[in-house]
């Protein structure tokens, strides 16, 4: 069931756990407390709820929808969520084999989310696990070769229906071209050159209809709530960034500190140690001073005593600092 509250989680869908363990109990399993309403609910509704998406978005004849939604809702693609969506830890009678029964915890799985999601929750859903991943089994019923193509495919998804493209010269070799919508003139565009007139004449008709769907658009509250999602959280992504970067500010200057910190401290150690050994040079020849006397080795000798010396008692006083060397 990890798998499933991971699911539910990405859309923000609210669940109980006790509800869980429910919608993954099937009837062979318990008679009272099982899946069987969310089963109903998910099979019966799974198609409304696709068919009122792709009415909205997807161009192509009735037909053909309704061959896109007997693929998507199809058992043995059902029975594909089933894996996707890591569902695990069923509760099924052992007679009854879990193979054949895949498809029935997949309808549950949809029930429980249409029963507790929100409209926009639903869409998202719908979209993202349901369509975006049988995008080859959409219609194909349109070529975006060049722009007249695609006037027609975007005329049958936003005016539901075809356009159609009149062209007449008069007597002046002056072509006129016009797209008709509705057995109404959209656009239109003359020139002595029809390859011209049409392309100008098409370009026109694009123009207007995006305008329009722009302004379809503006007024939607679904679009405007999401314009205004996208918003806020682009702006919470900008005060999270600056967040980011003060606080590797803060990292890189609090680093800095303690880096100075140290050498200061290292700084301050090699110094007093530097003073320790000043102090003591100075007292050791503060020491050396004060033992000089008349009556003591440690006094100032003249050239006269040091000549009349012997050899090994200059040496003596020599080693000891008392003379200097080389007399």
């Amino acid at each position: 069931m990890i798998g499933i509250e991971n699911l539910l989680n990405r859309y923000k869908i609210p669940y109980d756990k006790n509800n869980i363990i429910k919608v993954f109990t099937h009837n062979s399993f318990s008679d009272t407390n099982n899946n069987s309403r969310y089963v109903f609910y998910g099979q019966f509704a799974i198609k409304g709820k696709i068919a009122d998406w792709i009415f909205n978005n997807i161009a192509g004849t009735g037909t053909q929808l309704q061959h896109f939604i007997g693929n998507v809702t199809s058992q043995k693609r059902l029975e594909t969520y089933f894996d996707k969506w890591k569902i695990s830890k069923v509760r099924i009678a052992e007679n009854s084999k879990l193979e054949n029964q895949k498809h029935i915890f997949v309808y549950a799985v949809l029930g429980y989310i249409f029963e507790n999601a929100t409209k926009n929750q639903i869409e998202k859903f719908i979209f993202n696990e349901l369509i975006k991943t049988a995008d080859h089994l959409l219609p194909q019923n349109y070529k975006h070769k060049n722009r007249w193509d695609q006037f027609i495919f975007l005329s049958k998804l936003h005016l539901l229906c075809k356009p159609k493209l009149t062209s007449t010269v008069d007597e002046n070799k002056i072509n006129h071209v016009t797209i008709f919508v509705n057995n109404e003139a959209y656009a239109t565009h003359n020139s002595i050159s029809y390859k011209y007139a049409k392309k100008k004449c098409v370009n026109d008709a694009i123009k207007k209809l995006l305008i329009f769907i722009e302004d379809k658009l503006n007024k939607d509250a679904t679009h405007i709530a999401n314009q205004e999602n996208k918003k806020q959280e682009k702006e919470l992504a900008i005060i999270q960034a600056k967040a980011e970067k003060q606080a590797k500010h803060l990292e890189r200057t609090e680093k800095h500190q303690d880096k100075m910190t140290e050498r200061r401290r290292i700084a301050k150690i090699e110094a007093e140690l530097q003073d320790k050994k000043r102090k003591q040079a100075k007292q050791a020849v503060k020491e050396k001073t004060s033992k000089k006397g008349k009556d003591t080795i440690y006094r100032t000798y003249t050239s006269e005593e040091i000549a009349a010396m012997s050899a090994s008692k200059r040496r003596n006083l020599q080693d000891k600092g008392i003379i200097p060397k080389g007399i």
